[in-house]
């Protein structure tokens, strides 16, 4: 939480998007349970500051009325994505290796960070009253 705080929302999320692209590549990589299971306890650890920073970045950017119909609308689009990206999983897994799959999670991850990153040296402006509730 104070860390949230302390971080740009962009570099928390350009951040958490490395370190998940990094667990991925091990994960797919590794022959050792304890070593994939290690890299998933760091992917799990950093899924917050991926969430943290869209989020953020929403109450920054979007006026105070439309707020609610943003996050109403990425509820939906979120849940889609996962079931979309999951039905093509099984889909791919039967055309490629698992190491495969991992390893292009890991890229597009990597490209994801590299869209957000001209977001990354943006000064954030915050609108008064904005995020003082909810400090």
């Amino acid at each position: 939480m104070v860390f949230a705080k302390t971080v740009a929302p962009q570099k928390l999320l350009a951040f958490g998007m490395l370190v998940n692209a990094i667990g991925l590549a091990v994960m797919g990589l590794s022959t050792n349970l304890w070593i994939t299971l290690t890299a998933e306890f760091f992917n799990g650890l950093m899924l917050p500051c991926i969430q943290i920073g869209i989020n953020t970045m929403i109450l920054q950017r979007t006026e105070g009325a439309f707020i609610g119909r943003v996050n109403g609308i990425l509820s939906p689009l979120f849940t889609g994505s996962m079931v979309l990206t999951m039905s093509a999983a099984g889909i791919l897994k039967e055309q490629f290796s698992l190491v495969a799959i991992f390893e292009s999670a890991a890229i597009l991850f990597i490209i994801g960070m590299l869209f957000i990153l001209p977001l990354y040296n943006m000064k954030m402006e915050t609108k008064p009253g904005v995020l003082d509730s909810a400090e």
